[in-house]
């Protein structure tokens, strides 16, 4: 493995640029840069920054691991859903996006459906 040695003056205005963003920021732009993008992900939830979360989720493909973070925000997850169904119709999966965009039954739904 090659190890590059870098210049301080190449990366000292970024460790000056983390030290002024908050704890859950410097976590993200820090696993941003060493491309754990999914763990990003979750740093960008911890923040509540959801319109900035589902840019980074298109951006990075990430749809599965947002609707995971979004499970219990339903107003999100409804959104995180219909760009994943955007991104399957785009990749011509026509029956996966159908599916990603409906909603779940849920438990009082159930019984009124009829065979």
């Amino acid at each position: 493995m090659l190890i590059r040695v870098q210049d301080p003056k190449e990366y000292l205005p970024w460790i000056r640029q983390l030290q002024n963003e908050s704890d859950s920021r410097r976590w993200f732009l820090i696993d941003h840069h060493l491309k754990r993008y999914a763990k990003a992900l979750g740093w960008l939830f911890e923040m509540k920054a959801y319109d900035q979360m589902l840019q980074y989720i298109e951006d990075h493909n990430l749809y599965q691991e947002g609707l995971q973070h979004c499970r219990y925000l339903p107003h999100e997850q409804k959104k995180v859903q219909t760009a994943y169904a955007r991104y399957l119709f785009g990749m011509s999966l026509y029956k996966e996006a159908a599916i990603g965009t409906v909603p779940p039954l849920s438990p009082e739904h159930v019984a009124d459906v009829r065979f």
